[in-house]
Order: structure tokens, then sequence, then C-alpha cells
């Protein structure tokens, strides 16, 4: 069930292309807890780390269960650094684009629409081919440069690192997934079909 606090905006942000849509709204909406996949995909090429970071919060659930944390927290606690960037881990095209998600703070609890994007606040989706997709969370309310459609190569930045959604300090919640549907680009938050624990690209 989606719970709508704001009205929606469907906003055309494909560069050179009218026909690619990015989803623009404050609403706060729910998705189901992702299920932890099986059988990792096999991605033969090694990942770039996504963001700087002073620590990461781990990934944690047992196969074939909602997961209790679906992805890696890089935090990024530094208050001298003002703004941090967010790079494509691998090569891909944006498959999904949420934003118009707000935050209240920068190191301290977010306030602000906390089940904004599903409690992702702003994020963006990349389809690396195969069914596997990252997804990198909490992002900086205006800092997205990308639109649906466009490739990323890889450690290319296209976000500065935030805290929309439901977060308790700066930080990018960082996700892989498998799905075997498309992402619908003019729709709400949308669920990977299984998650896995993001290390294993960087092993």
């Amino acid at each position: 069930m989606k719970i709508i606090l704001a009205t929606c905006l469907l906003c055309s942000c494909g560069v050179g292309s009218a026909e690619l849509q990015s989803y623009k709204s404050q609403e706060q909406e729910s998705t189901a807890v992702q299920i932890v996949g099986k059988n990792p995909p096999n991605i033969s090429a090694r990942a770039e780390r996504p963001a700087a970071y002073s620590y990461i919060g781990e990934f944690s659930g047992r196969v074939g269960n909602p997961a209790s944390h679906e992805g890696s927290d890089y935090v990024n606690n530094n208050q001298r650094e003002m703004d941090v960037d967010i790079v494509a881990v691998l090569s891909g095209n944006v498959a999904y684009l949420r934003y118009g998600c707000p935050q209240s703070a920068v190191f301290t609890r977010n306030l602000s629409l906390r089940e904004c994007g599903a409690g992702w606040g702003n994020h963006v989706v990349i389809n690396h081919g195969n069914g596997i997709y990252t997804r990198y969370a909490h992002l900086k309310p205006s800092s997205i440069t990308v639109s649906v459609g466009d490739f990323l190569k890889q450690g290319e930045s296209f976000a500065l690192m935030g805290n929309s959604g439901r977060s308790e300090v700066r930080h990018l919640h960082f996700e892989l997934g498998t799905k075997n549907s498309p992402f619908i680009d003019k729709a709400p938050a949308q669920d990977f079909d299984y998650i896995y624990n993001p290390e294993i690209l960087f092993n």
C-alpha cells in the first residue's frame, strides 16, 4: 500500500529524449523488505567503491529471507568535507531515478518525510546488464546529474551523498540486486527480485 502525502510530478528529464522519465515526488511510499538471493550474480569486472567513507555499515540477512539490512552503508561523517561524490561502481545505464525528497540535516537524524522514496530517499538505480543492478540511496537533494537512459562509465560521478529518506546521518546506502522485469521509470520506488551482499563486488 502506498501512502501519498504530496502531489506527484512526472518529470521528463532525459537528455535529448522527452520519452525518458524520472519520478519526482515527496510521496512517502512503502515497499516490501527485499529477499536475500541464494546464488549471487556472476560479475567478472572488479568494481570501484561508490564513495569516500569513514566507515561501512554491513549488509545482513539469511538466504531466502527478508534482509535485516538490505545493503552496505558508506558513512562519511567528516564535517570538513561538504560534498561527497557518488560514483558508478561498474559501467551501466540509469534504469530508475527517484528524487524530490528533502532532508532536514546532514550529520544528524533526518526528520523530513523519512519514508519518501520508500525510505531510500532520493535514489538512482543502474542497470549493469544480465538483470544485475545497483542502487544508490539517501542522495543529497538536487544533486543528481543524470537522467533515465544515460550511460555511466565505471567511476563516473552522478550525485552527492546525502541524508534524505530514512537516514540518521549523511551516508550512501548501496545495494546489489537482480531483477527479471524492467524498472518502471514513471512509478514510485521499486524493489529488486533478490538482493545480495554488495561486498562481493570488491573481493
